[in-house]
């Protein structure tokens, strides 16, 4: 177990030492955003809106596999950094990394709600964002530190990294995470043990900090059943949580039985049956593909019981391993399948009630792209998903995916990255989460990127939203 728990921190650590070498010191970031940052959009106001010709042109010399359509009609798309990132440039004994990591939820009030943080441990910083399409306007509504009462100097949780869902009422439910395992020296800075649990309502504006409700353990996925107020996650060092927000009642804090490591950036919700599904895996976060089987696993609120069913995360038809689950429909079609994606960009439908996968191809390129995050259209038709939600999207030219999934064609609405670059000297590098509207018409991307020359290098530094109107002749469905 300490093994375990050394090989995690050092797999975190350097991750995060890779981001950070990226500059020799912040002035020089500072430098480069101040040169690339060519409209001043980090102190302007509003959303820019373009329409360009240039959205529907493959970037020059693309090296990807040219199976996919362009649209046609040219979109309309909204832009803007964020600009709540307060420190934007740290002190060079504390660096951190501004960047999303969760996805995007639409709210019933017609906004879209998304998470920024600083990925600092200590004086780490989280934010709550309200994208309000009607008035193309960004704003911080919830300042996470600030609501959960943390200190200056102490170590905290530095992002939300599951799905933030709204309640009927309005009630957004969200909880931190640490981004690795906790250590000691950690807790003797005053970190707690544990994520924490908070709340806000979208229509009145009221947020709450309901505390850690479960200690031992922070949440790199969650997932809230709108239906009864339930809260699923699974923690960073494996502990698994089953929380009734409406009464602040725990019903499962533990280890899952079987067995079974639950892969910890997956939590499907089935608010048909309440029933959730992830994979088993061989590790808590097993990113590289291999030969082994992915069962899907499920855990059941109504007995508090795991299960490990018999179908598997099929393999990735060019390369022949397998993968984790990452990313899916948040609702059944009505043939009664979840579509998901696996680690490697393996796109399959997944039928809970039969227990059984089905193959369907790859999302993107020769072998399938990393990608978190899946939108589907109104009547089914049509699925949306942008690549590379660890920043590397540009080498592609950050294409806005639309998948017909009644033609298996992909067809390109808007590659972001040639425009938004020379436009404005932004990377869209990525991102954890997209939303469509109500009538699937607009497409919100909470993206990860910078200001800075180009470079198909990880774009992290300043994350901004793009909101794509789907030309109509694009989405008929």
């Amino acid at each position: 177990m300490r093994v375990k728990k050394a090989a995690a921190f050092l797999s975190g650590f350097l991750l995060l030492s890779f981001f950070f070498t990226v500059y020799a010191a912040e002035t020089d970031r500072k430098a480069e955003v101040e040169k690339w940052d060519k409209k001043n959009l980090r102190f302007s106001t509003g959303m820019v809106t373009d329409a360009s010709r240039d959205f529907l042109k493959i970037p020059e010399g693309y090296k990807g596999k040219r199976d996919f359509d362009v649209a046609k009609a040219v979109p309309e798309i909204d832009f803007a950094p964020f600009r709540g990132q307060n420190p934007y440039f740290f002190p060079e004994d504390n660096k951190g990394l501004w960047s999303q990591w969760g996805e995007v939820t639409r709210g019933p009030n017609g906004c879209f709600y998304m998470s920024t943080g600083d990925h600092r441990c200590k004086d780490g910083h989280v934010f709550i964002i309200e994208y309000d399409p009607k008035k193309k306007d960004l704003r911080t509504v919830a300042d996470v530190g600030q609501l959960c009462g943390w200190k200056n100097g102490q170590y905290v949780d530095g992002k939300i990294h599951g799905r933030m869902d709204v309640m009927p009422d309005g009630t957004l439910v969200a909880a931190t995470w640490l981004g690795h395992n906790v250590t000691p020296d950690e807790v003797a800075h005053g970190y707690v043990r544990g994520g924490h649990l908070i709340t806000y309502n979208v229509f009145t504006g009221i947020a709450a900090y309901h505390g850690v409700p479960l200690y031992g353990d922070s949440w790199p996925y969650h997932s809230i059943d709108s239906k009864t107020w339930t809260m699923f996650a699974i923690g960073n060092e494996q502990m698994f949580m089953a929380y009734d927000v409406r009464n602040d009642k725990l019903l499962y804090g533990g280890r899952p039985t079987h067995d079974i490591i639950w892969n910890s950036r997956a939590m499907l919700l089935d608010e048909d049956t309440g029933l959730v599904y992830s994979s088993n895996t061989l590790k808590d976060h097993n990113f590289t593909p291999d030969k082994q089987n992915y069962n899907f696993i499920s855990f059941d609120r109504k007995t508090n019981l795991f299960a490990v069913l018999k179908c598997t995360v099929p393999s990735n038809p060019v390369t022949g391993e397998s993968s984790a689950l990452r990313a899916y429909t948040e609702r059944r079609t009505p043939e009664g399948f979840f579509w998901c994606l696996d680690y490697q960009g393996t796109m399959f439908k997944f039928y809970p009630d039969e227990d059984r996968t089905e193959l369907v191809g790859i999302n993107w390129d020769e072998k399938g792209v990393y990608t978190t995050s899946i939108a589907m259209s109104p009547k089914y038709r049509y699925l949306y998903y942008v690549l590379s939600a660890q920043g590397q999207g540009q080498q592609w030219g950050s294409p806005v995916i639309q998948y017909d999934t009644k033609t298996g064609k992909k067809k390109v609405i808007a590659f972001l990255a040639p425009y938004y670059h020379s436009t404005y000297g932004y990377i869209p590098g990525g991102t954890f989460g997209i939303e469509l509207n109500e009538d699937g018409s607009l497409l919100v991307i909470h993206m990860n990127g910078k200001f800075g020359p180009w470079s198909t290098e990880s774009a992290y530094g300043q994350t901004s939203v793009f909101a794509v109107h789907i030309p109509e002749s694009e989405r008929g469905e």
